[in-house]
Parts: C-alpha cells; sequence; structure tokens
C-alpha cells in the first residue's frame, strides 16, 4: 500500500505568527503516524531555511524576553523533521527577492521552484494545506 502523504505550503515566517510552528507540529504528528511529510518554504517561509546567524548585539536581550522568542526559532526543528524523512524546498527566487540567496541553507532543504519542486510534491501528495497570511 502507499504510503499518504502531505504537502504543506508555508508563506508566513517563523516570528510573524504562528504558522511555521503549526506547520512544524503538524509535520511531527504525521510523521510519528508514518505519513509522508512535503514543505514547501515560499514568502517569508524561506527565512526559516537559513542558517541562524548571531549579531553581537542579541547579547544584551534580557533571559526572559530570550525565552519568549525561543519558540519562534524553529531551525533545529525542521532539521530533525528532515531526519525523519520529510522532504522540504524553498522557493529560490523568494531566497533572491529577500536577499538571502547567498546565506547558508540548512543541510537537507533544496533550492527549488514551483514548476518543479513544487510540482513533484503535489503530484506526489494526498492532501495540500497552505499556511500564510
Amino acid at each position: 500500500m502507499k504510503q499518504r502523504a502531505l504537502t504543506m505550503l508555508l508563506h508566513s515566517g517563523n516570528s510573524e505568527n504562528e504558522d511555521s510552528l503549526l506547520v512544524i507540529r503538524l509535520a511531527e504528528a504525521a510523521l510519528k503516524n508514518g505519513y509522508g511529510v512535503n514543505i514547501f518554504l515560499c514568502g517569508n517561509g524561506v527565512y526559516l531555511s537559513k542558517k541562524e546567524q548571531r549579531k553581537k548585539s542579541c547579547e544584551k536581550l534580557t533571559e526572559g524576553y530570550l525565552h519568549h522568542i525561543q519558540d519562534h526559532r524553529l531551525g533545529d526543528r525542521l532539521e530533525k523533521l528532515l531526519t525523519m524523512g520529510a522532504n522540504v524546498a524553498t522557493l529560490s527566487a523568494n531566497e533572491y527577492a529577500r536577499g538571502i540567496d547567498a546565506l547558508e541553507t540548512r543541510k537537507g532543504i533544496r533550492r527549488g521552484d514551483m514548476a518543479h519542486s513544487f510540482c513533484s510534491f503535489l503530484l506526489s501528495s494526498d492532501v495540500l494545506l497552505n499556511f500564510g497570511h
């Protein structure tokens, strides 16, 4: 029997709203229940594909504020999804438009496009969920 697959299209970045956190949690649950998972990052969602780069000014943030924003730092959880079998690709044109195409991409995330990457996710999926504002 063919594995059922879920594709999620994420337009929102990790600090805009709860969309990206919801996508991560849904993907974790789906993978644990035997579903295939594809995540396509576009719009501000492409920011999740990049490795975090700290500035010295972040050292001045209070411990309480750092604890508050920790839930929105999803890069490590996204990488864990990859090790669990998820497929993740970005819309490289959106990376270019935001000036982040030269930043280091997290290991296992593919740079892609709508015509090939997104369409191949769709063709292999039973369900498409769209997240973003």
